[in-house]
């Protein structure tokens, strides 16, 4: 290899940092094919779906229930100090006790099941879709694998399809519950105070803001990062399944410095893609700390004015953090569902793709070769597996009965 070369392959490698970002074609088409594939299923999604939601109000009822214990206690303790009661009601502890374990099981089993059926239902939409790339690619005319690298093609079937299955097992209940709960929850914080609600979610909107900001800068780098792992899995698949052939021709150099471009590639996009995902945490935590701060601070004063109980103040601070952390995973999920979008896209074209047209006009029965005397003609024949790649220009030959040819 020249030095001109090795310069030309090394300013390759470094422009791959600023390599233009793909984006997504039509995100909203993608997802309503891949609705298509769920309407078979759609009683199991539906019934999971329920499931979350119970989960989740179960769930809400909680901080509420450990609240009033809390606040039954303080006042056991008070009355004791000041003589004026009994020290602790512990049949009244023990009844609120009994309803929140019980409500905290029926939560537990109610995500199990919704966590199982997710699964069952994401296993069946990968198989079908498995399937259908396999009998697609026996329709596929010869220039397609002769235009695309089988690596690629190989990355749709499963780095692409486990995309997908993942996000779907894990996230799409996710979104549902998560949504649940930060509606349910701001209705129990104005339950318990309004004064404190707004306190809490005064900056919501500015979290919110951002986040959008996020999502839609986010989709276009997963959808690359789903195609330069593609074209990775390409170059390793090839490579190395002819590496016999690539060490006889001294490619390896050239192979190298190949997977170097794709790999950086892959890294700067894969880079990029998690940065975004990661910029959702530390807002989070900032708007999770700042809300802490407000609530302890005017719960404390609403407290001493007695407006509130001590528990309404412990059940608050707890409400706080089950409205902001899902906020948060709205955030984590939103994204996880950008990268399935990116990956559904990619199986979807490939599934699209235009088909090998069979051509029947010109087909013959057996019974047409009954007469067959041997004759094979040629008459201007063009032939190319792409239409500006032509190997065979206008090729005329006969061939006699009982004649051989050869090349």
């Amino acid at each position: 290899m020249s030095e001109e070369t090795r310069n030309n392959e090394s300013y390759d490698i470094m422009g791959a940092e600023d390599a233009p970002v793909s984006k997504a074609k039509d995100p909203k088409a993608t997802i309503k094919k891949l609705m298509h594939y769920l309407v078979p299923h759609k009683m199991s999604l539906v019934f999971a779906l329920l499931l979350a939601v119970l989960s989740t109000i179960f769930a809400i009822f909680g901080p509420r229930i450990m609240g009033r214990v809390t606040t039954a206690l303080v006042d056991g303790v008070v009355a004791h100090v000041f003589g004026t009661g009994l020290l602790t009601d512990f049949r009244y502890m023990g009844t609120l006790t009994a309803w929140l374990i019980a409500f905290y099981i029926i939560s537990a089993l109610a995500d199990s099941a919704q966590g199982i059926i997710m699964a069952r239902l994401s296993v069946k939409v990968t198989y079908k879709l498995r399937t259908q790339i396999s009998d697609k690619m026996h329709r596929l005319p010869i220039n397609y694998y002769d235009t695309r690298s089988h690596g690629e093609i190989l990355s749709r079937v499963t780095n692409d399809v486990d995309t997908l299955a993942q996000t779907l097992n894990q996230n799409l209940s996710q979104l549902v519950s998560s949504s649940i709960t930060i509606v349910g929850t701001f209705f129990m914080m104005l339950w318990i105070s309004p004064l404190m609600t707004a306190a809490a979610v005064v900056i919501i909107p500015a979290f919110m803001g951002l986040m959008v900001l996020v999502m839609q800068k986010s989709h276009s780098y997963f959808t690359a990062q789903q195609e330069a792992l593609g074209e990775v899995s390409g170059i390793v698949e090839e490579t190395y399944s002819a590496h016999n052939i690539v060490c006889a021709y001294n490619g390896e150099i050239d192979a190298q410095m190949k997977f170097d471009r794709a790999n950086l590639k892959l890294k700067t996009a894969a880079w990029k893609a998690q940065f975004m995902t990661s910029v959702i945490e530390p807002i989070f935590s900032f708007v999770d700390s700042l809300g802490y701060v407000l609530v302890c601070v005017l719960g404390g004063y609403l407290a001493l004015q007695r407006v509130i109980t001590i528990g309404d103040v412990q059940a608050f601070i707890l409400y706080v953090q089950n409205f902001t952390f899902p906020l948060g995973q709205l955030g984590a999920s939103s994204n996880m569902m950008q990268s399935m979008v990116a990956a559904a896209e990619r199986v979807f074209e490939f599934l699209d793709e235009e088909e090998e047209v069979l051509d029947t006009a010109r087909s013959r029965d057996k019974n047409d070769l009954a007469n067959a005397n041997g004759e094979v003609i040629f008459q201007n024949v063009k032939f190319g597996y792409s239409s500006d790649k032509i190997v065979i220009h206008d090729f005329s030959a006969k061939i006699e009965p009982g004649q051989t040819v050869q090349s």
